[in-house]
């Protein structure tokens, strides 16, 4: 096996290892050429969170800075959504839910204590393309020789995001139309 496969597997048994055991769904069969809806469908989101993630961003917004719904539930919601469809597509590169929870449950405790929000993207869980550097974490942009190279501080944006009161919670693969990572293979369409 050639070192830079070795390398590439490791990385893949490490992401598939940071998903939460009680997250995993049987996918559906693979003649199945549509798994938009398999989300709603697979029984991993309650109810409640599939409201929340079928929510527009405004109104999610609203409902956070009022407290309706908590930082955490939002990001649990979407952290699960995340995960069924990587499941289904292969669309993460990293995969951080607790430390994603972390910060979800300071912003909680920042509006709880102050009953102000951090910013206007306070609790918004967003995902990154695999691109941007988040501190601690590997950004490979699908390059091999990229693996085991940590970020030491996050790229502009995602300082900027966070001062505006997101939650980074998963980076994700670039386009599926024009590439293949060596290191989690392609990133499939959920609609063909």
């Amino acid at each position: 096996m050639p070192h830079w496969t070795a390398l590439a597997a490791e990385k893949k048994q490490r992401q598939l290892k940071s998903i939460p055991q009680e997250w995993l769904v049987t996918p559906p069969p693979l003649s199945t050429l549509d798994v938009t809806g398999f989300p709603e469908s697979c029984g991993l989101l309650n109810a409640r969170e599939i409201e929340i993630t079928n929510t527009s961003v405004d109104v999610l917004l609203k409902r956070l800075a009022s407290a309706e719904w908590t930082a955490v539930d939002v990001t649990t919601a979407f952290s699960k959504r995340a995960i069924v469809a990587h499941q289904l597509v292969n669309c993460l590169t990293e995969i951080f839910i607790d430390r994603a929870l972390a910060r979800a449950a300071e912003l909680d405790d920042y509006l709880k204590k102050t009953g102000k929000v951090v910013g206007p993207l306070h609790g918004l869980p967003v995902s990154l393309k695999d691109q941007l550097c988040i501190k601690g974490l590997e950004t490979t942009m699908g390059y091999v020789s990229w693996i085991g190279q940590y970020a030491e501080k996050n790229a502009v944006l995602v300082d900027i995001l966070i001062e505006c009161g997101a939650v980074p919670f998963v980076p994700h693969q670039h386009s599926t139309d024009t590439y293949v990572a060596r290191i989690l293979q392609q990133c499939l369409r959920s609609d063909n």
